[in-house]
Formats: structure tokens, C-alpha cells, sequence
């Protein structure tokens, strides 16, 4: 599972197609969000690292979303 790093991470920066970026498993709009995000490798859709189980000051985490793992 190595080759699942975390491929992108947002945090505390905005345009208006981020802005319409909703987390995969609460819904939650990016533009109404103060923390960070991770983005799964596989299907490319975007969660909250909280929502994730991800630390979000950890580069190093590997995150794949749980329809793409199993």
C-alpha cells in the first residue's frame, strides 16, 4: 500500500472550483471548512482529514477512501 500516499492536500487556500469540492463521506462544502483535506489516489475525490482518520499535518500518511480499498 505504499504507493498510496497522500496525493494532494488542501488547506487554507481557495478558488472557485475547490470551493464546490464536497467531502466523500460528510458532504461538507471545501469553502465552508477550516481544516485540512486529502484527496484518495484511486477515484480522486476529496475528504476532510478528519473525516478520513488522517492527520493533517502528516505529508506522509497514506489515505485511500474505503470504496477504493475494499
Amino acid at each position: 500500500m505504499s504507493d498510496v500516499k497522500r496525493s494532494k492536500t488542501k488547506n487554507n487556500y481557495s478558488s472557485s472550483e475547490e470551493d464546490d469540492t464536497e467531502c466523500l463521506y460528510c458532504s461538507h462544502l471545501y469553502s465552508e471548512s477550516t481544516g485540512g483535506w486529502v484527496q484518495c489516489p484511486v477515484c480522486r475525490l476529496w475528504a476532510h482529514c478528519l473525516c478520513a482518520g488522517v492527520e493533517d499535518e502528516d505529508e506522509e500518511t497514506e489515505f485511500m477512501c474505503e470504496k477504493c480499498a475494499n
